[in-house]
């Protein structure tokens, strides 16, 4: 994979397809919910039935050391 081409895939996942929102955990105590420190692409982030979901799921973490081995 060239630099180019993860600097592409950090652009979609970051600007475009906003991935890293569910991936990582939310401060939603303040405006906007920004990420919480320190939880960027490390999953936890809860979707349950208060939000409209069937049951309750967890975001996956995507760092790279965890999805290691995946390809």
């Amino acid at each position: 994979m060239s630099a180019d081409q993860i600097e592409r895939g950090k652009y979609l996942a970051n600007h475009v397809a906003l991935c890293v929102d569910c991936h990582s955990q939310r401060d939603f105590t303040q405006f906007a919910g920004p990420i919480k420190a320190g939880t960027f692409g490390g999953g936890g982030e809860k979707f349950g039935p208060e939000m409209g979901f069937p049951g309750t799921f967890y975001s996956p973490n995507l760092t790279p050391s965890a999805l290691k081995g995946l390809d």
